[in-house]
């Protein structure tokens, strides 16, 4: 099991990414399926409201969403309970079972099943959850739910392995994530500033100069070009859908004026 944590500022973005279901096909499951909602409830405007709400409580943390994704290989076999089940631990473990959030599973990646946690760091006693430690203690946690779900086991993080482990090739799991990210979010944008801003409220930072590139907030580094996103890509693909926003605007026009 691998698990990702990050920590950003707004709900909005994050709980519309999660809860995204624009990609389903009548064939298919819906992209997100709610597993489980604890101190929250209703669709993604309800769920934006009600987590702002309770972040006003205390407006001293500036970055008040954490978002949690846990993947899975394809032999893992877990019942949806076994997930909430996970879930519910992870909220122990990190200190926000009494906080509202959300679990939520994507059903749009063969291969790589896995589900995202978002909660308000927030309590309804006005306190904040720490996020401190959270790389090693989401190995530690990781490691835990391998043994007791017999889950295949994924390596630790690099700093938490012994000596003789640590320059042993690993996957870049990283790479893949902000790839995910990058390729949910350029579909929803229609222009460079509304696609970083969006990438800002997932809690990455985008620097744009000649090329481009993401930073998470461990401050990890990636070229858009390492994950098959250079800007003069991402720019053509920003044209693309204001032109196809702009011939959807004007072909429902044309049809209110037939039907005029």
């Amino acid at each position: 099991m691998i698990g990702k944590i990050s920590i950003g500022k707004g709900f909005a973005g994050c709980l519309s990414y999660c809860l995204n279901n624009k990609d389903k096909t009548k064939d298919l499951p819906p992209r997100a399926e709610i597993l489980h909602f604890n101190q929250c409830y209703g669709n993604v405007h309800q769920l934006i409201r009600q987590f702002t709400e309770v972040r006003q409580l205390n407006k001293r943390v500036e970055k008040p969403v954490w978002h949690t994704s846990l993947s899975f290989t394809e032999s893992d076999i877990l019942s949806k309970q076994d997930k909430i089940d996970i879930a519910s631990r992870f909220a122990e473990k990190f200190g926000f079972a009494d906080n509202q959030y959300l679990v939520v599973q994507h059903n749009d990646t063969p291969g790589h099943p896995h589900f995202h946690i978002i909660v308000n760091r927030i309590g309804f006693d006005n306190k904040a959850v720490s996020d401190s430690n959270n790389f090693r203690r989401m190995a530690e946690f990781c490691r835990e739910i391998e043994i007791d779900f017999n889950l295949t086991c994924v390596k630790s993080p690099e700093k938490f392995l012994p000596p003789q482990e640590r320059n042993k090739m690993r996957k870049d799991d990283r790479k893949d994530y902000i790839k995910t990210i990058v390729s949910q979010t350029i579909l929803e944008c229609n222009s460079l500033p509304q696609f970083t801003q969006k990438l800002n409220e997932l809690g990455y930072h985008v620097e744009v100069g000649r090329g481009i590139a993401f930073i998470d907030d461990k401050k990890v580094r990636v070229k858009g070009s390492e994950i098959g996103f250079s800007l003069d890509s991402i720019k053509n693909q920003l044209v693309k859908n204001l032109q196809m926003q702009f011939t959807i605007t004007k072909d429902r026009n044309r049809s209110i004026n037939l039907n005029l």
